[in-house]
């Protein structure tokens, strides 16, 4: 009895053995395969953020980028700044990179060409600080197959493939008849010039002076100094120039400067319009308060507001492989206090 016990127990047993072997065995008597590791919920590849592009660090196909380059730093290209911006972001394929010299420094300028060259953008339109100096620049971005217009001053002895803009000869023959008209065709000035080696400024001189020789001989020009484009500068320059001519009738500046400076002198002086009168250039935001208060009498503005739209899609038609007029004349227009609210309808 004791003896049946013990074989039933050790056959039990036996019997467990086995059918523990056989389970770990996965029921085939072969080795069973290793379990492979869970490796839990799987995340979905994030989408590139359309907005910051930071999955895309190349430009998406069909963007361009346009350089414009402004001869200096002042708010008369405010509004090509204003009208170039705008018109890129309706288009939503241009990209801009916008810079200009300081104090209009000929080399800082330079500098600019040569980074926008390496940096091999599609286009840059340049107002040259000094056409000379930046012609041979112009033709390297042209040779390395980068289109190059010029606007506000040309530098007709490159490769840029167009001007658009004021044709300064023509503003310059614009402002002599402007002169004098409010002269009454005779009396004495001085002329306050900014960069002089600037191309559009010295066109403009030219066509002052050239007018007034030939068809109102009766108009002497006293002096004519440059303030460098600088403020400061613009109105020591002024000031002396009214020392030493202090009889002069009227005063005209050439650049964005020079408008300014003499409003800043008249007030210094107690002067408006009746006193001495300023006749000058461009429509900064100075020289329309000048003329609301009595101080200036008469400005010739330029069409700088449709230079950015201009400028961009004159780039587009020659990235598409089209042609541009090599002149396009955006004209100017005198402004008095007569025309001051509707001169840009």
């Amino acid at each position: 009895m004791k003896k049946s016990l013990v074989f039933r127990i050790l056959v039990t047993a036996l019997i467990l053995a086995l059918a523990f072997t056989f389970i770990a065995c996965g029921g085939t008597g072969q080795e069973a395969d290793q379990p492979e590791p869970d490796p839990g919920p799987q995340e979905p590849a994030p989408e590139p953020d359309p907005e910051t592009g930071e999955d895309e660090p190349e430009a998406p196909a069909g963007d361009k980028t346009y350089a414009i380059i402004y001869p200096v730093i002042h708010q008369f290209f405010d509004p090509v700044t204003q009208g170039a911006e705008a018109y890129a972001e309706q288009l939503g394929d241009v990209e801009l990179i916008i810079q200009a010299p300081e104090g209009g420094q000929v080399q800082q300028q330079i500098e600019i060409m040569e980074n926008l060259i390496s940096m091999k953008v599609d286009g840059i339109a340049i107002g040259s600080t000094d056409p000379e100096a930046l012609a041979p620049y112009i033709d390297q971005a042209i040779d390395a197959g980068i289109q190059v217009v010029t606007f506000d001053s040309d530098t007709p002895n490159s490769k840029r493939v167009g001007y658009m803009g004021t044709m300064n000869y023509e503003a310059g023959v614009h402002m002599a008849n402007v002169i004098a008209d409010h002269l009454g065709g005779e009396g004495e000035i001085i002329i306050l010039q900014d960069v002089a080696t600037q191309g559009n400024l010295v066109e403009r001189l030219q066509g002052i002076q050239d007018t007034l020789e030939a068809e109102y001989p009766d108009i002497k020009i006293l002096d004519v100094q440059s303030g460098d484009a600088d403020p400061a500068r613009s109105v020591e320059v002024l000031e002396a120039m009214i020392e030493a001519n202090p009889d002069f009738d009227s005063m005209t500046g050439i650049g964005g400067a020079g408008g300014p400076a003499a409003i800043s002198v008249w007030k210094s002086r107690g002067w408006t319009k009746d006193d001495k009168k300023i006749i000058t250039f461009d429509n900064t935001d100075e020289n329309i308060a000048g003329l609301r208060d009595g101080i200036v009498t008469a400005l010739v503005s330029q069409r700088q507001h449709a230079w950015g739209q201009i400028i961009i899609d004159s780039l587009n038609t020659l990235l598409e492989g089209g042609t541009i007029p090599e002149h396009n004349d955006t004209g100017t227009i005198e402004v008095t206090i007569d025309n001051i609210d509707t001169y840009q309808n």
